[in-house]
């Protein structure tokens, strides 16, 4: 459960939380099912809880490699890069354990999780994001193994695009209907365009940071 009067170092914690899980729904990318709460007259978002059995809660790259979903890799390095990330630790990308007969064996899924540095971080105010517009890949891809998986540059085109694809109106629509407790009405037109500029230069952000993944190949993005 995240608010802003939980994490007054963090007031926009829970703007992030919200916008950046639907914002990953969007893209297809697996997260945990979430929900606005209400608590003693204050307002929190809530992501559902699992049981220590069903997940892991630090990946690693052997466990990254048995997961059957980890082509999404793509998709999640374009998408943190998007949304400004600058937290994506071994922590906060869950492993999901899911049975898969009676006997016991299972499969393991990559699911993202923890969103609270996404957007408008700790020490960050709305009037100073457009300075964040253009940061390189290398603030929010800092997993090796994650760069290391980035080997094909047709299928980081096709994610690029996939962010591409999220009409303007849709994005607005989503800022707007964030809740004035964790987003203030002054600042949501400066999140909307942050996201958009952010989007509009996602494709030259990654150009000029191609030799951050070493084993890309597949020629421009």
């Amino acid at each position: 459960m995240k608010g802003p009067s939980l994490a007054p170092k963090n007031p926009y914690v829970a703007a992030n939380e919200l916008i950046s899980t639907a914002l990953a729904e969007l893209l297809g990318l697996p997260v945990l099912d979430y929900c606005l709460l209400e608590l003693a007259g204050s307002l929190f978002f809530g992501s559902a809880w699992m049981h220590k059995a069903d997940f892991v809660p630090q990946i690693s790259e052997r466990l990254f490699q048995q997961c059957t979903n980890r082509d999404l890799v793509y998709r999640l390095v374009a998408f943190d890069v998007w949304v400004g990330n600058i937290d994506r630790h071994a922590r906060n990308l869950v492993v999901r354990r899911t049975k898969t007969n009676v006997s016991g064996q299972y499969t393991l899924n990559l699911l993202l999780n923890d969103h609270s540095h996404c957007l408008l971080p700790p020490n960050l105010q709305p009037d100073n994001l457009a300075e964040r517009v253009v940061l390189p890949v290398g603030r929010h891809v800092q997993l090796p193994f994650l760069r290391a998986a980035i080997v094909d540059g047709a299928s980081l085109r096709r994610a690029i695009d996939a962010v591409m694809g999220i009409p303007d109106d849709t994005l607005r629509l989503l800022i707007d209907q964030t809740p004035s407790e964790f987003l203030p009405l002054l600042a949501r037109p400066v999140v909307s365009r942050f996201l958009i500029d952010r989007r509009s230069k996602l494709r030259q952000i990654f150009q000029v940071c191609q030799r951050d993944f070493a084993n890309l190949r597949g020629g421009a993005l």
